[in-house]
């Protein structure tokens, strides 16, 4: 009985710890369950996290680009310049705007209202224009190319003068003219010419080297004019020289393509190299040949100077050589431009219908200093100085000096028939004669 009773207690157990194993089982895996549920869970709410983080930083780049886009300040329209390409075209060049994207670039003939020419992301535009009529431009700088700009909206404006700008209908043709033409022509045909300070007269007017063509050419002609007061009209065949060539830079001169030409020699001007003696001679002492101190700056230069003369006649050379500032002026752009450049000179003066080309065979100068005689006389139809002509050099003469005392090949050209100053009549038929004289002799 006791044994009975003994193995039905071992059963009892047994089944018990099965079922408590199994109870354990059970939870083991209910807890498994409830944990990857919590994961689960854990996963989708930081994913979920994650997504509303992104939205937000979406929204808030969205809002921040959108107030950017709003922020951005549009700039000004920089220079505006013009350059006349022919009679009926002209180059528009300004500086960038700030964050601009498009340029509007709007016409107006004089007497009309704006029109719009062209919508553009270049900083340069050629228009069309009439011969002979003026024009004004203007610029206005745009975010994109669909904005509402108009001709009334903040932009750039720029005047163009279709007219001839350098006029012989006056006899005196003074310093201020001269100025304001050199000016005008600077802003009408800007890529193609400059200018620049290079001295002041005794009384304080300003001595300028105006060029036209390329600043890096190694070949160079300097043409220096109205050394004497009386002789300005010489200046003022220059002046118109200058204009001509400047309205055909991109056409042929005589057979000479003018742009190719001042590619490969830089020509510059002295226009008016003593402008307080014309300003005495326009006003009240028209055969004065001095400058302010009385000087014949063409007598004052470093080459044979001797001191001699009076101021009564015209004949005084200064205190000593290079005394005058003009004289100074003159001299040391032709020293600077002779040590960088191979240069010729031409020097211009009134009256007599004359060039002077004489010089030393044994000279370095000599053989391109008779190259440019000839062809002057040729051009010109001026004689030869003949009997005023003098191999030995005057005193103090500035053709002397470059040849002499620099080896830079020159000649002289006595334009004008009638005494000096010359007359208002002769000054068409001056330039007539003498308007492919620079051209061709800065070919030569």
């Amino acid at each position: 009985m006791k044994k009975i009773f003994a193995i039905c207690l071992a059963s009892v157990l047994v089944i018990n710890v099965n079922v408590y194993a199994a109870d354990i089982a059970d939870a083991a895996d209910i807890a498994d369950e409830e944990t990857a549920e919590v994961v689960s869970v854990s996963e989708d709410t930081d994913m979920a996290e994650q997504a509303d983080e992104e939205t937000e930083q979406g929204e808030d780049e969205s809002v921040s680009g959108e107030e950017d886009s709003e922020d951005i300040t549009l700039g000004t329209v920089g220079r505006l310049s013009t350059t006349a390409k022919s009679k009926t075209k002209v180059k528009l060049s300004w500086t960038a705007a700030d964050n601009a994207a498009y340029y509007y670039v709007y016409k107006k003939p004089a007497g009309n209202k704006y029109t719009l020419d062209t919508i553009t992301e270049e900083l340069s535009y050629v228009a069309k224009v009439k011969s002979g009529k003026d024009y004004t431009f203007k610029v206005v700088p745009a975010l994109s190319e669909d904005e509402e700009i108009t001709a009334e909206s903040d932009g750039k404006e720029v005047s163009f003068d279709g007219d001839s700008i350098v006029s012989m209908a006056k006899q005196k043709y003074s310093y201020s003219q001269y100025v304001k033409d050199m000016k005008a022509l600077k802003k009408k045909y800007s890529e193609y010419i400059s200018y620049e300070k290079i001295g002041e007269s005794v009384e304080g007017r300003n001595i300028y080297d105006i060029t036209l063509g390329n600043e890096d050419a190694q070949n160079a002609l300097l043409v220096v004019c109205e050394l004497h007061g009386r002789e300005y009209v010489t200046s003022i065949n220059a002046m118109k020289q200058i204009e001509y060539y400047l309205s055909s830079y991109n056409s042929k001169i005589d057979g000479y393509k003018v742009s190719n030409v001042l590619n490969e020699c830089q020509i510059h001007y002295i226009v008016m190299a003593n402008p307080d003696g014309a300003m005495i001679s326009q006003s009240t002492k028209a055969t004065w040949k001095g400058n302010a101190n009385g000087v014949n700056l063409n007598r004052n230069f470093n080459y044979g100077f001797i001191k001699k003369g009076s101021i009564s006649n015209n004949s005084y050379t200064g205190k000593s050589a290079e005394s005058e500032p003009e004289t100074k002026a003159v001299a040391a752009l032709t020293r600077s431009l002779s040590k960088s450049t191979t240069l010729k000179v031409i020097s211009y003066h009134s009256m007599g219908q004359i060039v002077f080309g004489s010089c030393r065979s044994d000279k370095k100068a000599y053989s391109m200093t008779r190259k440019m005689y000839y062809l002057a006389r040729k051009l010109t139809g001026y004689r030869d100085s003949g009997s005023y002509d003098s191999l030995t050099g005057s005193n103090g003469c500035y053709r002397e000096y470059c040849m002499y005392k620099l080896g830079v090949p020159c000649i002289t050209i006595e334009v004008g028939y009638t005494t000096a100053p010359n007359r208002q009549y002769e000054y068409q038929s001056i330039f007539n004669k003498n308007k492919y004289v620079v051209l061709e002799e800065a070919a030569l």
